[in-house]
């Protein structure tokens, strides 16, 4: 019975979504009305950046040539001390909230940019680093 309930908390642990207990807080509305998040609790630090999370709900389907995109998950790092950013995953889904199939695109090489005075990465930046 003990390695049922093991099995099964493993199970668990490896197939239920973790995104669906983030906490994520409102940013920003943009001008076309999508919804902008990122979760504080997973703002982790590796060497001198910071490692973020962001959630952008669409009002619209963005359309891509392959999918209707509802939904993005960024991965990106922010170094406070520099004021520069770099995006290392930006995940499409096609369904609101982080749901529906996935489509990843990973960047092996991320561009450093510095933070534009009025972007969401600059909004994030105000949040985490001032």
């Amino acid at each position: 019975m003990m390695k049922f309930l093991t099995y099964c908390v493993l199970f668990f642990i490896a197939f239920v979504s973790i995104d669906s207990f983030a906490k994520w807080v409102p940013l920003l509305k943009n001008t076309d009305n999508d919804s902008i998040f990122f979760d504080p609790a997973r703002v982790k630090k590796m060497g001198d950046d910071l490692h973020v999370v962001t959630l952008t709900n669409y009002q619209q389907a963005k359309m891509t040539k392959d999918y209707p995109m509802w939904s993005t998950m960024t991965h990106l790092s922010i170094n406070c001390a520099k004021k520069t950013f770099m995006i290392h995953q930006v995940i499409n889904y096609e369904e609101e909230d982080l749901q529906g199939k996935d489509h990843p695109m990973n960047f092996k090489y991320p561009k450093i940019s510095p933070i534009p005075d009025t972007s969401t990465v600059s909004m994030i930046y105000s949040k985490i680093c001032e």
